[in-house]
């Protein structure tokens, strides 16, 4: 058989574990015997499960020899189960009737094969190979401990169900056979009439009946001893197998005996073999007795030498420990000086100390104040943020009751509905707003952080100063939000006005978020609702736009106004 070496040890991989911890392990099984010892090394340094170590090769042997019994037993079986077969056959051909012939031989014929079958698949089928293979590992073992009494009881015990089961059909077809000879009786009394009627007839006739009436019973005889003749060669049949059967396993205990025999001889061998291994181990631990004493001896008179130049090299270190602590004496005289010297320079160090945490805690006491003074004046400037922030919303809350019906576009707007509003931009059209002129308006607008005044933006013409031809109100936030698109202004959150301040074109209001920004709105001319107006623009001249007027950019007749609600809370 050949081996796989062991990369580690360089020896043949031919052994392996039986135990039941190692067998139903998924890992490699078949491993060198230094692997094998080493992994089943305990933390004792104790090899576990020693005794179930075992060489590949004679693993596979004894598999072998308990696959060839095995097949030789069932064997015997099938040969018993046949010549049963066989017998039980000659028996149903004895009748006279063809259909209970072709019936019963099927019958038999069929549970016998049905029985071989099964006790086929269920022994013979061989769920391994050979050679080896890891992967049936655990199938080699379970039929390495296999019991083979088992399959021998439970082969036995089929047989005998068959068996049984044949001879139960085989009495249904006795009762047949004996319901025939009744009938046979009952032919024979009909001929023993016809011969009283016929006794008239010749003597020939006579003859031919008395002979037919003397052969009759005896036919009749022979056919029911028939059936017993072939019992009987059955019965001995079975014996003469079972005295084989018998025979076979005497000769198979002889063998075993053999084997024992021979083991034993060997187990007296080594054990001879052991004893003087033994011996010489004694004497070898004798020898090293000895030799162990001579070393103490020699052991002993050096220790006691050493033991005497120790004592020599202590005196010698007390001398030398005594001069040491002399002089140590010397400098802690020395040390205790200078110690006072710095004591005394501590004390004028302690004093300056305590001077510098009086103006410490000086310095902490006025800080303190000041954090304090800090704190209050925060909390003032919160209230007065609360405070404003409660002013502007009351402004809010006032403008959005009495002044709602302002936030819209309005055409000729009479001024005295702006009598509470202060005018804080007034120009000609001709007059251009840039960036710092909206600044400065928005420094009017916003006097303090958050407000949101309410707003009026609109052109009228000098000639009636008495009404506003266009104007719009809304809050400061909507109107004064710088926008980006020039074609879309952005809806106010109080009312349908939308709102665009586009640096580098224009600002102003149109009713729906569509505009058309070159330079100034020029979408919708028709629409009276439009106010636009340059803003930023690298230019001297104002305006542009008043409702269906487009070109009063350098108008001196109509003026651009920004009206601011007075606030009702200050």
């Amino acid at each position: 058989m050949d081996f796989q070496i062991c990369q580690n040890t360089q020896s043949p991989e031919k052994f392996l574990c039986l135990n039941e911890e190692c067998y139903l392990a998924d890992k490699k099984h078949i491993q060198c015997y230094q692997c094998l010892t080493k992994q089943h090394l305990s933390k004792n340094r104790v090899v576990r499960h020693v005794d179930d170590f075992i060489e590949l090769e004679q693993f596979i042997n004894e598999i072998k020899k308990k696959q060839n019994r095995r097949h030789t037993f069932i064997q015997m079986i099938f040969q018993q189960a046949l010549d049963f077969q066989k017998s039980k056959v000659q028996e149903i051909q004895l009748s006279k009737n063809a259909d209970l012939i072709k019936n019963a031989t099927e019958k038999i014929e069929g549970e016998t094969t049905k029985f071989l079958r099964s006790l086929s698949t269920l022994y013979l089928e061989q769920k391994f190979t050979f050679p080896y293979q890891n992967s049936f590992h655990v199938q080699y073992v379970k039929f390495y401990f296999e019991n083979e009494n088992k399959y021998q009881e439970d082969s036995k015990q089929k047989l005998g169900i068959l068996f049984s089961q044949i001879e139960k059909y085989m009495h249904t077809l006795d009762l047949d056979i004996r319901t025939t000879m009744k009938r046979s009786y009952q032919k024979l009394e009909v001929l023993e009439k016809q011969v009283i009627q016929f006794g008239k007839q010749s003597m020939y006739n006579k003859l031919q009946l008395l002979i037919l009436l003397l052969i009759l019973p005896y036919l009749v005889y022979l056919q029911f001893n028939q059936f017993e003749i072939l019992k009987y060669q059955k019965q001995q049949e079975q014996s003469v197998q079972i005295q084989d059967y018998l025979i076979q396993e005497i000769l198979n205990q002889k063998d075993k005996f053999s084997i024992i025999e021979k083991r034993l001889e060997e187990l007296q061998f080594n054990g001879t073999q052991d004893i003087q291994k033994l011996n010489n181990t004694l004497v070898e631990v004798t020898d090293g007795f000895q030799k162990l004493k001579i070393r103490f001896d020699t052991f002993k008179q050096s220790s006691t030498i050493n033991q005497e130049k120790t004592m020599i090299n202590i005196q010698n270190n007390l001398e030398v420990l005594q001069k040491n602590i002399s002089d140590l004496n010397n400098k802690e005289g020395i040390l205790q000086s200078q110690i006072q010297q710095i004591q005394q320079k501590v004390d004028k160090i302690s004093v300056k100390e305590s001077e510098q945490q009086k103006y410490l805690e000086e310095y902490k006491r006025i800080k303190q104040g000041e954090v304090r003074k800090v704190k209050e004046l925060i909390e003032i400037i919160k209230q007065k943020n609360l405070m404003r922030k409660i002013i502007q919303l009351k402004n809010y809350v006032y403008t959005l009751k009495n002044f709602k019906d302002l936030i819209k576009i309005h055409l000729n707007l009479p001024k005295r509905k702006l009598k509470d509003f202060e005018l804080i931009y007034d120009e000609l059209f001709d007059k251009p707003i840039l960036i710092y002129t909206m600044m400065n308006i928005q420094q009017k607008v916003y006097k303090y952080e958050g407000d949101n005044p309410l707003l009026c933006l609109g052109g009228l013409n000098i000639e009636n100063l008495e009404k506003i031809d266009l104007i719009a109100c809304d809050f400061a936030n909507d109107m004064l939000n710088p926008t980006f698109d020039s074609d879309k202004a952005t809806k106010s959150r109080h009312g349908d006005i939308y709102w665009y301040q586009v640096q580098e074109s224009s600002f102003g209001f149109a009713p729906n978020e569509k505009i058309k920004l070159l330079y100034c709105d020029d979408y919708d001319e028709e629409s009276e609702y439009r106010l636009s107006y340059w803003y930023n623009l690298r230019s001297s001249s104002g305006g542009r736009r008043l409702g269906k007027q487009l070109l009063l950019e350098n108008s001196t007749k109509h003026r651009l106004q920004l009206y601011l609600l007075k606030p009702i809370f200050e």
